[in-house]
């Protein structure tokens, strides 16, 4: 699932004040929420409602059930139910004592909610008026109490977001005077989750905080020693949200037996809400290491996810399978599936209905090679493509030449990957595959860790420019937050 979407799982802490009460039956409910267990949450949320009926954090207990179960379910009829909520609990939020430090801050947490589940459902727009209102009153909130942690721990990571928006909608900043920085907002955030770390109040927020940490150093940063030491940190924490967390770390890695070991060996909770988007991720994990296990759980998740995103993934991963294991009817079965389930949204699912479409089966060889490299398996997929040359079909020497250069940066020879890049680069920006934009983000990366910043600002902004590619928005973002940050030090 998309990180954008995932990393505005916001939630915050309570104390005791006037209509805001941070008692036992909230902390229960909150544990609770964090396990998935939503049931037994609104149990305890339910007593909690009847012994302190004035107590205004049940509505946002209430809204983060709503909203995870929305992130993780997809299913629109959760998302509608949840609209028809949303004015109801602001309205109650809103009765509550104005001078209190959790009134600003409930609000904008309704607000931020909100605005992720109308992303997770295409409606921008409103979303992006949403994402205002919580960043007016978070920053409201932090003036007048700077101390005030949770705020200051949202607001993190509310920067952190705003500085890595897609050029397509900045219009947005434009309605409030919305700033952000991705450097600064994720090391603020590192920062607090130190100080949680040594401070008793707040040391709760430690897993959600790491939560958010990892998806934003994950996918705005490139900072490579810093996912080593925070999976260090979360791999053996017990939470499904953090196994999630640490599985898509080692993925980044390169750490494909590691991110398989993680889910694999995730204890299961019969009383959570069902995190299917497990099951397709160990199913990639092991279709990277071309293991035909991976069938029975993108199957799995097929037949359990009552939601649409990463279904015509899935069917697409299959009929890679098959392909390889040279059955091509099964192949074409599986392409065909691709067509008529699932959805768009996601740039893994729309690279797949572009597969279908092509009515092209890929190359064994290169197919082979690509998911060894996402594995991890560098010099495995490397060997594979040296045996190959391609010359004579421009389609598949362009991906070869990208995919040698991929698998030469991570063996750490750099000059021989810049000249593939560059060459991939040159040869892919007239098309729709994403080999085109995504050298260009490589040699903006290449050039910034050797200090050469006017070669890495070119290249950024040449991924940028790039349009009518696949997975451009998501090429673009990246690319847009390591342009912001190098301009920030270096102006």
């Amino acid at each position: 699932m998309k990180f954008l979407v995932l990393i505005f799982l916001l939630f915050q802490s309570f104390h005791s004040y006037s209509n805001f009460e941070w008692n036992s039956n909230c902390n229960d409910a909150y544990k609770k929420i964090l396990l998935l267990e939503f049931d037994h949450a609104n149990e305890i949320i339910y007593k909690e409602k009847k012994v302190n009926p004035k107590n205004k954090i049940v509505y946002l207990l209430e809204n983060y059930i709503d909203f995870f179960k929305i992130q993780i379910g997809e299913e629109k009829s959760d998302y509608l139910k949840n609209l028809e909520q949303i004015d109801n609990r602001i309205k109650a939020i809103s009765k509550g004592n104005k001078d209190s430090y959790w009134f600003d801050y409930c609000l904008a947490e309704i607000y931020i909610q909100t605005a992720a589940n109308r992303l997770k459902f295409g409606d921008y727009f409103k979303a992006a008026y949403e994402i205002n209102k919580a960043y007016r009153l978070l920053s409201s909130n932090k003036e007048k109490y700077p101390e005030f942690i949770p705020n200051n721990k949202s607001f993190a990571i509310l920067e952190t977001l705003i500085g890595s928006i897609p050029e397509k909608y900045e219009w947005a900043l434009s309605l409030v005077n919305m700033n952000g920085s991705i450097d600064n907002g994720i090391k603020n955030l590192e920062d607090i989750i130190e100080l949680m770390k040594v401070n008793k109040q707040y040391n709760y927020l430690i897993d959600e905080s790491y939560f958010y940490c990892s998806f934003l150093k994950m996918n705005l940063q490139n900072d490579t020693s810093g996912l080593n030491s925070l999976i260090a940190e979360i791999q053996d924490r017990p939470l499904q949200i953090l196994k999630f967390a640490s599985n898509r770390i080692a993925t980044k890695l390169g750490e494909n037996d590691l991110a398989i070991s993680i889910l694999q060996n995730r204890e299961e909770n019969t009383n959570a809400y069902p995190f299917n988007y497990l099951d397709f991720l160990l199913a990639k994990g092991k279709l990277n290491k071309l293991d035909s296990d991976a069938k029975t759980d993108f199957q799995s998740y097929i037949d359990n996810f009552k939601g649409e995103n990463y279904i015509k993934s899935s069917y697409m991963y299959l009929s890679w399978l098959a392909i390889i294991e040279g059955d091509t009817n099964l192949f074409y079965t599986y392409q065909s599936a691709i067509n008529t389930n699932g959805s768009l949204f996601v740039g893994s699912d729309k690279e797949a209905q572009n597969q279908f479409l092509n009515k092209t089966i890929p190359n064994v060889n290169l197919l082979k090679a690509r998911l060894l490299f996402d594995g991890g398996y560098y010099d495995r997929s490397l060997a594979i493509l040296n045996k190959n040359s391609f010359k004579n079909d421009s389609d598949y020497f362009l991906e070869l030449t990208y995919r040698e250069a991929v698998n030469y940066q991570k063996l750490g020879k750099i000059e021989i990957a810049k000249q593939k890049f560059t060459l991939a680069f040159e040869l892919g920006k007239s098309k729709t595959y994403y080999f085109g934009a995504k050298s260009a983000l490589h040699l903006g990366e290449i050039y910034e860790n050797e200090n050469n910043i006017l070669k890495s600002k070119e290249y950024y902004q040449e991924c940028i420019d790039l349009k009518n590619h696949e997975y451009e928005q998501s090429l673009e973002q990246k690319a847009k937050s390591r342009l912001n940050s190098i301009k920030t030090s270096n102006p």
